[in-house]
């Protein structure tokens, strides 16, 4: 910027001046500004308004299960809900939805699957295993099961 060049090259001499920017904090809130209007455009905020006696479902040990709100924390988006064991827990929004009302069919059908699941694997072992002429069983890898 204003320091001496120890070589002789052709240059204009306009350049070698130092330049001062001109309202340089003003221009740095405008692209913030316009920066900020960029990331807000594709940003969506989730809010969601739960409110006391709500029947909802939250988060405990991966699983989701049926509860109440009982009240609203003083920290941001916090709740105190109520189990059907009558227990209180503390849960952030995030591990907190709203009740569709079919919760025990949803958990019906579930179980269902799974008790199929484990009926099916039980038939296809006894059907699929074969006797070699020396008297071995032959099982496929579960893999192709």
């Amino acid at each position: 910027m204003s320091r001496k060049i120890r070589t002789k090259l052709p240059i204009n001499e306009n350049l070698l001046y130092p330049q001062i920017p001109i309202d340089a904090y003003a221009k740095m809130l405008a692209q913030q500004n316009v920066q900020k209007c960029q990331y807000d455009k594709n940003v969506r905020i989730k809010e969601n308004k739960f409110a006391i006696n709500d029947s909802i479902l939250y988060l405990k040990d991966k699983v989701w299960e049926k509860g109440t709100i009982i009240k609203k924390c003083e920290e941001p988006r916090s709740f105190i809900i109520k189990n059907k064991n009558n227990k209180l827990f503390r849960r952030t929004s995030r591990h907190v939805r709203y009740d569709n009302g079919n919760f025990e069919e949803r958990e019906n059908i579930e179980c269902e699957r799974e008790r199929r699941k484990e009926s099916g694997i039980k038939n296809k072992e006894t059907v699929i295993s074969k006797v070699s002429r020396k008297g071995r069983i032959i099982r496929k890898p579960h893999r192709y099961i």
